[in-house]
């Protein structure tokens, strides 16, 4: 019996990890540092970084789940949720740390997996084959 080699789907899975947590910290870092300074060369008020956290966390999901999906070819919507799972965790730590309102972390949650599943489902490469028939 011929032995299956699973080296290649080992590859794959620790290929999309590293690709989803180094574009998780490059997008938080970026995305946050544009708002930063955004926020303070228009001396906008504070009160406004809420707002602009939950914008931050939508291009962030559509920055990860763009670059990790890309190259699979099916499963985008799963491949976008588990990609996400990381900016939940940090939107969370948020909210435990600097005491932010729930309604906004449950906001940014659901957000954040809707566009996550988007991006995830319209970056997958899906190889349709068209069938031409005769006409008779």
């Amino acid at each position: 019996m011929k032995k299956l080699s699973t080296n290649n789907a080992d590859n794959l899975i620790l290929k999309f990890c590293v690709k989803v947590i180094i574009s998780s910290v490059i997008s938080i870092l970026l995305f946050s540092y544009i708002a930063g300074k955004i926020v303070f060369a228009l001396d906008l008020d504070l009160e406004l970084s809420k707002y602009i956290s939950v914008a931050i966390c939508v291009l962030c999901a559509c920055v990860i789940s763009f670059v990790s999906v890309n190259g699979f070819k099916n499963n985008g919507i799963l491949l976008g949720l588990i990609a996400e799972m990381p900016l939940v965790f940090y939107s969370l730590v948020n909210l435990i740390f600097n005491g932010n309102y729930v309604l906004f972390f449950v906001i940014k949650t659901v957000l954040i997996i809707l566009f996550g599943m988007l991006i995830g489902e319209l970056t997958v490469r899906k190889n349709k084959k068209i069938k031409v028939s005769k006409w008779k």
